[in-house]
């Protein structure tokens, strides 16, 4: 009833009436009364009498809740500050709720004290397994939600973000441009994330397709709330110690970037001479990184207005919006070595 509420009915208009639910829902008419007493208590529908039962829609949205993990990770800080600005411009509130390590999704739902009137629920970056208990409880309840950069396949839930595809096709182009054969994908994020893990299938895909064989995928095996700076690094002396080590490393994350930056220049390897290194984000501190890190970089201003236009409900549910990155060259990116 809160999707036919939501998708076929306008503020004001009258709802159907018992009678038509108990005969298009099969239900029965105890059933019925007490779904429409429960929508009345939480605002969805006012009962009159002698003049039936009406949809009352809120206006613009209160608030915004993210559900984020408590893990720090630059590109999480710039979504939030993304979202804190378009919020702020619709005059909405943001709310921050945390996932915390060694604590159940549930818990971190225990902090929601708003109505499903007053706020809509933003998902970002945390695992596939949390997402989907915050989505199926925060659903339940009657909350609008959205994913982002996290599509779960075959869960009825609009979501927006990176095309995850797409990006790492053109990191994978913007390397082959300049003559590396030899390329590394350096996964040192969480494999259980839907974005991480999208990336990681499409570089798979990629690899086969073109025939790359010379080229490899690296799996660090971190885990949610380990560092994944420190994951690439680890990593770094058994990349370097192949017979025939590659001559690029396209990380998943500018913080594996950052790992393998470090390694390079207490190694005294020459990037981008020897070996090229690229990643994904632009975090603030890669312009600052040496050599300055080539990356990609997010528009997380239209990702943050897209998710809270389709929490207004501007925008049918259960859709998909992706948008394209942005390849910010730098100088740790050159010609593959001869």
């Amino acid at each position: 009833l809160r999707a036919i509420i939501e998708n076929e009915f306008e503020d004001g208009q009258r709802f159907y009436t018992e009678r038509d639910l108990i005969k298009h829902l099969g239900a029965s008419l105890l059933t019925v009364r007490r779904a429409l007493t429960d929508l009345a208590t939480e605002g969805l529908l006012v009962r009159r009498v002698g003049s039936g039962t009406h949809v009352r829609k809120g206006g613009a949205l209160k608030s915004v809740g993210v559900f984020l993990p408590d893990y720090n990770s630059p590109a999480l800080v710039q979504m939030l500050e993304a979202l804190a600005d378009a919020a702020r411009s619709v005059r909405a509130r943001l709310n921050v709720y945390h996932t915390h390590k060694g604590e159940s999704a549930r818990e971190a739902l225990l902090h929601v004290q708003s109505s499903p009137q007053e706020e809509g629920m933003l998902l970002l970056g945390n695992t596939t397994d949390v997402n989907l208990t915050l989505q199926a409880d925060l659903a339940t309840r009657g909350f609008r939600v959205v994913l982002l950069n996290n599509c779960i396949e075959g869960l009825p839930v609009s979501c927006v973000g990176l095309d995850d595809r797409k990006t790492v096709e053109a990191g994978l182009d913007h390397l082959r441009g300049l003559g590396h054969s030899r390329i590394l994908f350096l996964v040192s994020e969480p494999l259980d994330g839907a974005g991480i893990r999208a990336k990681h299938d499409a570089m798979e895909r990629l690899l086969a397709a073109r025939r790359l064989k010379e080229s490899s995928i690296l799996v660090c095996g971190t885990k949610a709330f380990e560092d994944s700076y420190d994951a690439a690094y680890r990593r770094m002396p058994e990349i370097m110690s192949r017979a025939s080590r590659p001559t690029a490393i396209f990380a998943v994350s500018d913080a594996g970037a950052f790992g393998a930056l470090r390694y390079c220049l207490e190694q005294h390897v020459p990037v981008p001479a020897e070996i090229s290194v690229l990643g994904i984000n632009n975090s603030p501190s890669s312009r600052f990184a040496h050599p300055a890190l080539t990356t990609f970089a997010f528009p997380m201003k239209k990702i943050a207005e897209k998710a809270l236009q389709l929490l207004a409900k501007k925008e049918p549910p259960g859709r998909a919006y992706w948008f394209l990155p942005e390849l910010i060259e730098r100088e740790s990116t050159g010609r593959a070595p001869n």
